[in-house]
């Protein structure tokens, strides 16, 4: 009995080692867009201005490497989310979810690399669109199928690995702006509601004539979880008595500022009047105005007033203390 337990835990710890130690489904990813690196754990997302002309926006994809194959080329067929493009059933010239991209097989640079590819690519399977999107954008997927022609085969997941991809056309909404129509002092605090999208930061600009068609970008943003902003009379240039007008926009993170890729800025929000004035006392007769202090000679004038009635309670209580002896 104790032989015949030793051997099916011997048998059982043999088929163990048959067993692959992973079969989670191999990650490829967009590596850089229109020359812009991307981080591992960024989306890739293309945007209104890159869906302008999609043949001039080009990307590159990392492979995963996980599975230790050697990879020599590879297949490149574009899906919908979720569109399974690894089951034979689902790669056909009838349905909309799978679609070969022009140009296969795909050499494979050293580092695992597959480049000189273009969006426009991407459009022309009919699968992805640049005509629509949501706020937060449509996903999509790009199978690379390793080494073979995937024919007409389900595909085991070592053999294939998902690049996720998002096409996002549509730019934020208006913002609406809390603080009200005019702000006095020194420093100004604009407010806003948080739009639905996912916004990767704010952008400011200013106009002396309340117009949003002349106005001008200020060096100032705010970040991605921001709902106000202070901006100071000094850093708008304002001289006590000058007024200017601030408006705000919000930028989605379809926004590729390092490529240069302006898309996807949503419109400039009402402007907000502000006014520069001196900031002497509490503001209490307006209650409007921003970034109030204390005028400088009024609080000296408590300083000096609250030290002189300290001296005259030392001085009371000195008299009082030789009176009793």
């Amino acid at each position: 009995m104790r032989n015949r337990s030793l051997f099916l835990i011997t048998l059982g710890a043999a088929l163990t080692t048959l067993v692959p130690t992973s079969l989670a489904q191999l990650a490829d990813r967009v590596n850089n867009i229109n020359g812009a690196v991307l981080e591992a754990e960024e989306t890739a997302y293309f945007n209104q201005e890159q869906c302008s002309v999609p043949t001039d926006t080009t990307y590159e994809i990392r492979l995963d490497t996980e599975a230790g194959t050697s990879i020599n080329q590879v297949y490149l067929w574009a899906g919908k989310e979720n569109g399974q493009c690894n089951l034979n059933t689902n790669r056909t010239d009838i349905t909309a979810n799978c679609r070969e991209i022009e140009g296969n097989p795909r050499t494979v640079l050293p580092d695992s690399l597959i480049s000189g590819l273009t969006l426009d690519e991407l459009v022309a399977t009919g699968v992805v669109t640049c005509d629509s999107s949501g706020l937060e954008g449509t996903p999509y997927e790009i199978f690379a199928f390793r080494n073979s022609d995937p024919g007409s085969t389900d595909v085991p997941e070592t053999d294939y690995g998902i690049a996720t991809i998002r096409v996002d056309v549509m730019a934020p909404n208006p913002l609406n702006i809390e603080n009200g129509d005019t702000l006095i002092g020194q420093s100004f605090v604009i407010s806003w509601t948080r739009p639905t999208d996912q916004i990767e930061f704010y952008r400011f600009y200013r106009s002396d004539d309340d117009d949003p068609e002349t106005a001008t970008l200020l060096d100032v943003t705010a970040g991605e979880n921001a709902t106000s902003q202070t901006i100071s009379a000094q850093q708008l240039g304002l001289a006590e008595g000058e007024t200017t007008y601030l408006y705000v926009s919000a930028v989605d993170k379809a926004f590729q500022i390092a490529s240069g890729d302006i898309g996807n800025e949503g419109p400039l929000s009402i402007g907000t009047q502000v006014n520069a004035a001196a900031t002497t006392g509490f503001c209490e007769d307006t209650g409007s105005c921003t970034g109030c202090s204390v005028a400088p000679m009024a609080m000296m004038g408590r300083e000096v007033g609250s030290a002189m009635a300290l001296i005259g309670l030392v001085l009371a209580i000195g008299v009082g203390w030789r009176r009793r002896r």
